[in-house]
This record gives C-alpha cells, sequence and structure tokens, in this order.
C-alpha cells in the first residue's frame, strides 16, 4: 500500500515466469524493497499469461507484471498480454528476457521496461523506484465484493455518491462502483494531477473531461448533463475560472 496524504493504496504486483527460480527472485526482492521503502505489497507468482488471467478475473486486476515471453510450454504470451492490457489498461508490464534478446515487436503492449536474465537485484529496485514515482498518483484504487480494481484517474468522468456507494463513471461506458464516502474518494483524488470539482455534495466531476460547465450545469464530454447545486457553485465555478485561464495562458504562449 501506498501511504500518502493519510489515503492508502493497495498495490499488486505478480511474477509471470515459467521458472521457479525466476518467480522466486522477483517476488522475494521486490517484497524485501517495497518493505524497506516503508510500503506493503501484495506479491504473487504465476506460470504463464494463462493464470495470470484466472487470477485478475477471481480477484481483479494488478498494478505491475513482471514477465517472462517465450515459454516452455508455448503459451502464446503476447497475444495474452495484449488481450490483458484491453481487459485492465491500468496494468503496467515489465519484460523479463534472456540477456541480449531483442524484443521490439513487444512495445505494441507498451511495456514499462525490461529487465535481462540472470537477473540483477540493482536493475529491479531501479524498476520499482522509478514505477512508484511515477504511477502512484495518478491511479484510484479500491475494493467491491472483495474484488481489486484500479483506474486511471484521466479515465473517470465523474463519481457519484449514493446509498453508502459511489458510482464511478468512466470513459468507454466503463463503470464501478464501491463503499466509499464522497471526503475520502476527493483526497485521493487531490493527489492526483488532475483537478475534480465537487459540484454537489454528491457529485464531483473531473475538469478534463467537460464539454461545458456554468454556474447550474456541467455537461461532460460523454453528453451527460449534471446539475450544480447552489451551495457548491461558487467555489467550482471559481476554481473552474481559475483553471480555464491558466489553461487558456498556456494555450496562448505556444
Amino acid at each position: 500500500m501506498i501511504r500518502e496524504m493519510g489515503v492508502i493504496y493497495m498495490i499488486r504486483i505478480a511474477a509471470c515466469d515459467g521458472t521457479e527460480h525466476t518467480r522466486s527472485l522477483l517476488l522475494n526482492w521486490t517484497y524485501e524493497w517495497m518493505l524497506t521503502a516503508g510500503m506493503e505489497v501484495h506479491c504473487f507468482g504465476v506460470r504463464d499469461p494463462e493464470e495470470l488471467e484466472y487470477e485478475c478475473e477471481e480477484y481483479g486486476g494488478v498494478d505491475l507484471v513482471f514477465t517472462e515471453i517465450e515459454f516452455e510450454n508455448g503459451t502464446d504470451s503476447l497475444e495474452r498480454l495484449m488481450n490483458l492490457r484491453i481487459r485492465y489498461p491500468a496494468t503496467d508490464v515489465v519484460i523479463v528476457t534472456k540477456r541480449g534478446r531483442p524484443y521490439r515487436s513487444l512495445f505494441g503492449i507498451r511495456p514499462y521496461g525490461c529487465l535481462e536474465k540472470p537477473l540483477e537485484r540493482k536493475e529491479l529496485n531501479e524498476v520499482l523506484a522509478h514505477y512508484i514515482e511515477e504511477r502512484r498518483r495518478i491511479k484510484f484504487h479500491f475494493r467491491y465484493n472483495k474484488i481489486y480494481y484500479a483506474v486511471f484517474v484521466d479515465h473517470i468522468l465523474y463519481l457519484y455518491h449514493y446509498n453508502r456507494k459511489i458510482g464511478i463513471y468512466c470513459t468507454e461506458g466503463r463503470y464501478f462502483e464501491c463503499y466509499m464516502k464522497m471526503e475520502e474518494a476527493e483526497k485521493r483524488l487531490a493527489a492526483s494531477d488532475r483537478l475534480f470539482l465537487r459540484i454537489q455534495k454528491s457529485c464531483m466531476v473531473n475538469v478534463t473531461r467537460l464539454e461545458q460547465f456554468s454556474a447550474t450545469e456541467a455537461v461532460m464530454e460523454d453528453g451527460t448533463v449534471l446539475s450544480v447545486s447552489r451551495s457548491h457553485a461558487p467555489g467550482s465555478v471559481g476554481r473552474y475560472s481559475t483553471y480555464y485561464r491558466a489553461i487558456t495562458t498556456v494555450r496562448n504562449k505556444k
């Protein structure tokens, strides 16, 4: 878990490799690095992408997966990994390959990085440090029905609170929900690089996903129209105006 501003973030990391020795090194070294960094992490190993898919279906996606490409059982790992990225777009991939072997074609799955065998602990530590520094602020983590989820903050259109739940409306029609107070969600999103406006006691919108905004309503890019309450209008309009002026200034300088 990443603790930031009093908020806890779960980190799930998988080692997908046909060799037990490699899996053990990745899992042990990763776990020890996380402990040293003052974090907690759920690490698990699988023998191939098929097992990884099963794990994700049963318990939710992963944040980071270290994976081999050429498995001895002939598994078409590249295709499965690409499908995994489509289903869980917030998953980052680090390729683990034999030293000196080029895999330029793998950039179709946009790997986060690459490690070479035999593994070197220093290289793994550098990948983990860079990953945590870059990624911890841009994902929204939550659980629902004991399943773990992580979505890119940028993909969130708006959040709506009802019956002790938060509905998370995302791009491409994706929808999630979880038990969480609006105040907690607001604190988590405040740590990201996206501006969210509280337009009602029970609703918060992603400014970068707005088509129109006024003191009475917010029109999202998917066409959804949300009302702005009187009590929240002054603050949300003021923050939006500051944001719009800043964006306009930057655009004019280009």
